[in-house]
């Protein structure tokens, strides 16, 4: 019932003085973390509505900021869904659309960020969801009944059918989690459901974030986006 404007508390170099996107929201230990895709920072919103960047590595150009006026959109990390794990860390997800983009942010609430580069596992991903025909474009996630459920927006048309297919695709939780602790290879992808959610006036709906509720039900949101590509907005 109220707008409140989302402006950190102190001012961070490289970084506006706001928060510029809301990509996936996490309750995580106590707080609302805001994960966005065209800056290289988590915003963190306390209970007492105190907004704070926790900081990720800037790009090898020394930005943190990515955009179309800046000529540098390609290079953005694109996180776009994020989970909490029962371990006690968040994990956000690139979209995988791009190689600059198949990385994961790790941050347990304490020290500091961490990004990992992730091309198995999103090579994996790719493969079983699109073939290799198709733009991966993961828009969503959510942990469920012990898998991580993965949600793929189908909205690269070179890949003709398969590109079209929103997808869900699962992975155990337990194998991610021993892989984010170095202990095993990536995890591999258990299962891959098609999902068709209709469109409106000819542009098809897509995935475009995932909660669960319980180990049974998961709310999504979708969107309709008039692009025939996974990095081009509509």
């Amino acid at each position: 019932d109220e707008l409140v404007p989302l402006t950190y508390e102190r001012a961070v170099d490289g970084l506006p003085p706001h928060v510029r996107a809301a990509s996936a929201l996490r309750r995580f230990d106590g707080r609302l973390v805001i994960v966005q895709d065209d800056v290289n920072a988590l915003a963190v919103r306390d209970g007492s509505g105190a907004v704070r960047a926790v900081l990720l590595p800037p790009h090898v150009s020394g930005r943190r900021v990515f955009d179309d006026k800046l000529g540098n959109k390609h290079e953005k990390l694109d996180l776009e869904a994020c989970v909490t794990l029962p371990g006690g860390r968040l994990v956000a997800f690139g979209s995988g659309s791009l190689p600059a983009r198949e990385r994961l942010v790790i941050w347990d609430g304490r020290s500091s960020a961490v990004v990992v580069a992730a091309s198995s596992l999103y090579g994996d991903l790719r493969a079983a969801i699109t073939e290799g025909r198709a733009r991966l474009n993961i828009e969503g996630a959510a942990v469920s009944g012990g898998t991580v459920k993965l949600f793929h927006r189908g909205n690269d048309s070179r890949g003709a059918e398969l590109a079209a297919q929103n997808a869900i695709a699962e992975l155990e939780l337990e194998g991610l989690e021993q892989w984010l602790r170095g202990r095993a290879q990536s995890p591999q992808v258990t299962r891959v459901t098609s999902v068709e959610l209709g469109d409106d006036r000819g542009v098809p709906f897509g995935f475009t974030d995932a909660v669960a509720l319980d180990d049974e039900r998961i709310v999504v949101l979708a969107c309709a986006e008039d692009s025939a590509c996974a990095i081009t907005d509509g």
